[in-house]
């Protein structure tokens, strides 16, 4: 089950799950300031990541940078701190654990792990719907086509809560899969650490039913062409619904089940 973990009682309360296999996930929803964030860092990582947080100038940003040192360091317990490769995506060479960090809809997601892991969290945009054609390729659109009115069943709008209700619409139906799938292609992405890997041509997401939480796969060829080599053929890809907003966890499909708990 999921567990409360805070650093000091004005700090919102994160979500923290630590798996059997070693995975730890992490969600914060950002209520705090800057000023209170930073104080949950001790002044060894506060005096470490100053320098590289001067260079940040969005507000929003510094928060979610911010906040995920704050995950590691305060509620996963890290001791060293957390670098970047030449993509920028996030590692912690010295320790040998993966590392994972997505960002949006006023969270931030954080997951370490023994494993490859990828996770992503976004926030439906109509946006999305207007760039699809940049990540759908012709099998996912098949799949969104099978929406009808009253498919499938969803979560409780109101949280983690387990209680599933019916898709209200098809237009509903659609949403959740445009986001699942493009979120899912993140995680992907993430997972499979590949800078030039074709989301759109080399990655599949299976998009059958989506429910409020639950699991699905995704394939990922190579590119002959390119030379690229991918280091998994078929992803397990797990996911949950917080309204209008996602969290999907890429692993091997012999991962453990993750399901949200009632918070």
């Amino acid at each position: 089950r999921c567990q409360v973990v805070t650093g000091v009682q004005t700090c919102a309360l994160p979500i923290y799950r630590k798996r059997h296999d070693g995975t730890r996930l992490s969600v914060w929803r950002i209520n705090e300031s800057e000023e209170t964030l930073f104080s949950l860092l001790s002044s060894r990582f506060r005096n470490f990541y100053i320098p590289r947080l001067q260079c940040i100038k969005s507000a929003k940003r510094r928060l979610e940078w911010i906040v995920s040192k704050v995950i590691l360091h305060a509620v996963a317990g890290v001791e060293s701190p957390l670098d970047y490769d030449e993509y920028g995506a996030p590692a912690l060479p010295e320790m040998g654990y993966k590392v994972s960090v997505s960002h949006g809809g006023g969270f931030v997601f954080v997951a370490l792990s023994e494993n490859s892991i990828g996770i992503d969290v976004q926030q439906y945009s109509d946006k999305l719907f207007n760039v699809s054609n940049a990540f759908l390729n012709a099998s996912e659109r098949m799949m969104l086509s099978l929406c009808s009115e009253m498919n499938g069943v969803s979560e409780n709008e109101a949280g983690f809560s387990l209680q599933k209700q019916e898709i209200r619409s098809k237009d509903e139906c659609i949403r959740r899969k445009l986001l699942l799938v493009w979120s899912a292609k993140e995680a992907v992405y993430k997972l499979c650490g590949i800078h030039n890997l074709n989301l759109k041509e080399n990655v599949v997401v299976k998009t059958d039913g989506v429910h409020g939480f639950g699991y699905t796969t995704a394939s990922v060829s190579s590119d002959s062409g390119r030379s690229i080599v991918v280091p998994y053929e078929r992803v397990g890809v797990r996911y949950f619904f917080v309204g209008n907003i996602i969290f999907v966890v890429a692993e091997g499909e012999d991962a453990p089940s993750v399901h949200p708990d009632k918070s």
